[in-house]
């Protein structure tokens, strides 16, 4: 999967950008308090825990990842 391919999908999930400007995109649920941190070979799937920040759940290269037929990421881990 392919860095693009990966933002459209977390995007059509409605996952939005948070607009910082850095080297990583951070793609944000508002609905869940979950969101994606995109670098430029992998993605980490972090939770918003109160009074510490975001905190990783799981992780993966994008090379590993891919989308199932049922329209699921498939491929992360913890």
């Amino acid at each position: 999967m392919t860095k693009q391919e990966f933002i459209t999908w977390a995007k059509s999930k409605g996952y939005t950008d948070s607009g910082r400007g850095s080297k990583n995109i951070r793609l944000i649920s508002p609905d869940t308090q979950t969101s994606f941190r995109i670098s430029k070979i992998a993605v980490r799937y972090e939770v918003k825990v109160k009074d510490v920040g975001w905190t990783r759940l799981q992780s993966n290269y994008l090379k590993n990842l891919s989308v199932g037929e049922n329209g699921k990421l498939k491929g992360l881990k913890r």
